[in-house]
């Protein structure tokens, strides 16, 4: 039976085999600024009946370590650590997976998150009004049977793409309707580019009616008077974005469109599933004052730069 001390520097060496070295020396200025270790390291303590499964759980305690330095509210720091003590110890590189989650990848471009959220469209769960959950989120991994909504994808993206992190997940978006996460996530400014008035009519458009242009990976924002934005989508820098929600404009008027890929386009979007549809086909077939929807902003920048790297 470990010692408090000897727990706790057992998940440290084993955080620094499996870390590089800038992400562990994160890990330990932050234990040790920590008000209590003993602390820490009772709640690292998880028993083990099978000296076989000894690397599984030295992966749980490390990602039990995290979930104590990095989760910020207590009731979602004690649930995150109940949970991670109650995982299987079958296998540890799956657990390793998870504790590289924690951290994001240096250097991932707005270009690399719209990139990668287009390759991997096929392994997207279909929309729906539910948020997605921060224990969930592992780097690679993508599950159909976890659905969730359009801002939650867009985060989604940057998270799988290595720009932002499960304590973004936890921290920021955990818990967080679009309402209440809208001033996180918008923090980074926008710019209004097509707006309508009050009569429906359209005041700018700079655009001029043709292909909307948005630099690769920016939130695109169609807002409406009451939530802000209605919807919000990733710009894949052509003229199109990749998007999440569930809107049928119409079986009659889909089978209209040209050329063919865009009928099949809304076609998914009708039926919830992840899409890229050029953004001025989305205003025109849905997107519009006709259905409340007053303007089109682009973010100033990639909107995990609002936060410190620390944070993302």
């Amino acid at each position: 039976m470990k010692t408090a001390a000897e727990r706790l520097t057992d998940t440290k060496n084993y955080l620094m085999s499996v870390l590089i070295p800038g992400q562990y020396n994160e890990v330990f200025a932050k234990l040790q600024n920590a008000p209590n270790q003993n602390a820490i390291s009772d709640a690292l303590s998880i028993g083990h009946m099978d000296p076989f499964t000894k690397a599984p759980r030295r992966a749980k305690r490390a990602l039990m370590l995290l979930a104590l330095l990095f989760i910020n509210d207590q009731g979602m720091r004690n649930g995150e650590v109940a949970r991670i003590k109650n995982l299987p110890e079958g296998a540890e590189q799956p657990l390793i997976d998870e504790i590289k989650s924690w951290f994001i990848q240096p250097g991932v471009t707005e270009a690399m998150v719209a990139a990668q959220a287009k390759t991997t469209i096929e392994r997207m769960p279909k929309w729906n009004n539910v948020n997605y959950e921060a224990q969930d989120a592992i780097r690679g991994v993508f599950r159909m049977d976890r659905p969730f909504n359009c801002y939650n994808a867009c985060v989604f993206w940057a998270f799988q793409a290595g720009a932002i992190s499960k304590r973004y997940l936890w921290n920021k978006l955990q818990g967080k309707d679009g309402n209440a996460f809208f001033p996180i996530y918008s923090q980074v400014g926008w710019d209004t580019i097509i707006e309508y008035d009050n009569q429906k009519r359209l005041v700018r458009d700079q655009s001029n009616g043709g292909d909307v242009i948005v630099p690769a990976g920016r939130t695109v924002y169609f807002e409406t008077p009451v939530k802000v934005f209605g919807h919000v989508a990733c710009s894949l820098g052509d003229g199109t974005v990749i998007s999440q929600n569930s809107v049928n404009i119409g079986d009659s008027t889909i089978t209209t469109l040209n050329p063919p890929t865009l009928r099949a386009e809304f076609a998914k979007m009708a039926e919830a599933k992840t899409h890229i549809v050029p953004i001025r086909a989305m205003l025109t077939y849905y997107f519009n004052p006709d259905h409340g929807y007053k303007a089109l902003k682009i973010g100033s920048a990639a909107f995990s730069e609002q936060v410190p790297v620390a944070e993302r």
